[in-house]
């Protein structure tokens, strides 16, 4: 649960996947408090034919690295340890490269862009 006051500039993306991923690291910046609770209260249900289960797309991917740079992005303008998220981005980009060259897709923007990040974050 969110305080509703959170959203004030806060929207989800309108996108087919991992559209949580762009806003919960702001929600959290954004968070005076924040509570866990070590309970059973939510209940995911995975169903056949979800987006979350099915084969990636060329927009999944592009989602994934994209909620992946913004988390980041955030992360480094709050000045906040980014140790967490650059091994998550890397991973995700060793990956996705990986499946676009399994399935001969490398004359895609999205492998393009892939091939180019390592390069930038190995100097930051």
């Amino acid at each position: 649960m969110f305080k509703a006051t959170l959203f004030e500039y806060i929207r989800f993306p309108a996108l087919s996947s991992y559209e949580d991923n762009f806003v919960i690291q702001k929600l959290y910046l954004k968070a005076d408090r924040v509570a866990y609770l070590v309970d059973n209260l939510y209940c995911y249900r995975t169903r056949g034919g979800s987006t979350m289960h099915s084969d990636w797309t060329l927009e999944k991917i592009a989602n994934n690295v994209a909620s992946l740079e913004e988390k980041y992005f955030d992360l480094v303008l709050a000045n906040q340890d980014t140790a967490g998220i650059r091994g998550m981005y890397h991973y995700g980009l060793v990956e996705h490269k990986k499946y676009l060259e399994e399935r001969a897709l490398t004359d895609t923007a999205i492998y393009l862009k892939i091939c180019s990040r390592p390069e930038l974050l190995a100097q930051h």
